[in-house]
């Protein structure tokens, strides 16, 4: 948690839930700048993870990534680590999940162009139809969590390290995430729910 940020801190700003609480202190916490290094936040979830994946692919193919198939091997590895842990994925897009899971079970050599062409094209069509939808299912199932009365920080934690994980990926810093709950729950007069709806806003997040 945050240093000089505790319950009795935030309960003055609103009647929040457990949840909510959690939430406030954990974003705090992984985005200060002051607490935490840059790369203490590099977190990937499935959309950044496989433009990952694609930028490694299409840097063996075209010479501009040195050709490797123990690094190949650990990128495959990684992606199918978070592949597997995102709920939101699955639930939002079972289909594409599914062949993304078949793509990714044999590692191929890295001098093997035809098979590193061929999961570069099913990365795009994962990519195509996830880009503009992902961070909406993140806020969306984060909204709904954080609503609930039932304990679930494990998941609001894994929730979180996705989203920043997206936000981070689109350009936004360190600085300026921090400020976007920090603003929004400490520095408005709104409701609990108003400064939820406020701050968990698709449009607050645009590019």
């Amino acid at each position: 948690m945050e240093k000089s940020l505790n319950n009795k801190d935030i309960l003055k700003y609103g009647n929040f839930n457990k949840n909510q609480v959690f939430f406030i202190q954990r974003w705090s916490e992984m985005l200060n700048i002051h607490t935490h290094s840059k790369y203490a936040v590099r977190y990937l979830n499935s959309h950044q993870a496989l433009k990952e994946l694609h930028y490694v692919c299409k840097g063996m193919i075209e010479g501009t990534i040195k050709k490797n198939d123990n690094h190949l091997k650990l990128v495959f590895k990684e992606v199918k680590r978070v592949l597997s842990s995102d709920q939101i994925f699955k639930e939002n897009a079972p289909s594409h999940f599914q062949i993304l899971d078949n793509t990714l079970q044999g590692i191929p050599k890295a001098d093997n162009i035809p098979k590193l062409y061929s999961i570069i094209f099913q990365i795009e069509y994962a990519i195509n139809y996830i880009e503009d939808q992902y961070l909406t299912w993140i806020i969306e199932k984060l909204q709904q969590v954080l609503l609930s009365d039932d304990e679930n920080f494990e998941m609001i934690d894994n929730i979180l390290q996705t989203l920043a994980s997206e936000l981070l990926g689109n350009g936004w810093s360190l600085q300026a995430l921090y400020s976007v709950v920090h603003e929004g729950i400490f520095k408005n007069n709104l409701t609990v729910q108003g400064k939820f709806n406020e701050i968990l806003n698709s449009s607050t997040f645009a590019d």
